[in-house]
């Protein structure tokens, strides 16, 4: 399940760093790698890798089931069809999709604002018929595409200050990752030695969120 997958560790400025230590720790003995990140850093990269195309996806499904070719239009819909809609299908109920677009508003509106500003960037350039224009876009998209994912740990929180400095790993160059965690650094500490701990403060109280990978296979 995690190994060669990307944890998220997430943890409020002030949180120990024996805690986030331990998470790390345990984050490379299930053989996957770490991303330390706020909560707020965090919940715009969410918002931007797996709620916008989730919602992308239902957006195109209800562009088109309803149209009135659909019946012998999903007859011909292939590979790319099939791709691009699959996001749909993660979340176990749609409740689930509408629970987190709904607690992370202010990103999603502001990821899904982009997205539709560059939709109608393309409808622009096919509507004035400015192929060189779309072309480039199109360009731009695939060169997008095919760069290798470099991430960097995020440096935000003091807290982390020598937890990146006993690490062997980093930065996270490879491919996809086969599945993405996001673990609050307090609560897995908790976990680990009850909620009174062995003398650390608990800032507040934090949640394990384990988001569903995308385009795992």
């Amino acid at each position: 399940l995690f190994r060669d997958g990307l944890v998220g560790i997430v943890s409020p400025p002030g949180t120990p760093s024996e805690a986030i230590k331990l998470a790390a720790d345990l984050t490379r003995l299930l053989g996957a790698t770490p991303l330390f990140a706020d909560p707020l850093e965090m919940d715009g990269l969410v918002a931007a890798t797996h709620i916008l195309p989730q919602l992308m996806a239902a957006g195109l499904l209800n562009s088109t089931v309803d149209q009135p070719g659909w019946l012998e239009g999903r007859k011909i819909a292939g590979r790319s069809y099939a791709e691009v809609t699959a996001p749909v299908m993660y979340p176990s109920e749609p409740s689930t999709l509408t629970t987190a677009a709904m607690l992370n508003k202010e990103n999603v509106m502001r990821v899904l604002d982009g997205a539709v500003a560059a939709i109608n960037a393309i409808r622009s350039d096919i509507s004035n018929e400015d192929a060189k224009s779309l072309e480039e876009r199109l360009n731009r998209a695939r060169e997008g595409r095919k760069v290798s994912r470099s991430i960097p740990y995020i440096e935000t929180n003091p807290s982390w200050k020598g937890i990146e400095a006993s690490s062997a790993i980093k930065r996270f160059d490879a491919g996809p990752a086969k599945a993405t965690h996001i673990i609050a650094a307090d609560d897995l500490r908790d976990r680990a030695y009850g909620s009174t701990g062995t003398g650390f403060a608990h800032p507040k109280p934090a949640k394990i969120s384990i988001k569903d990978p995308i385009g795992s296979r």
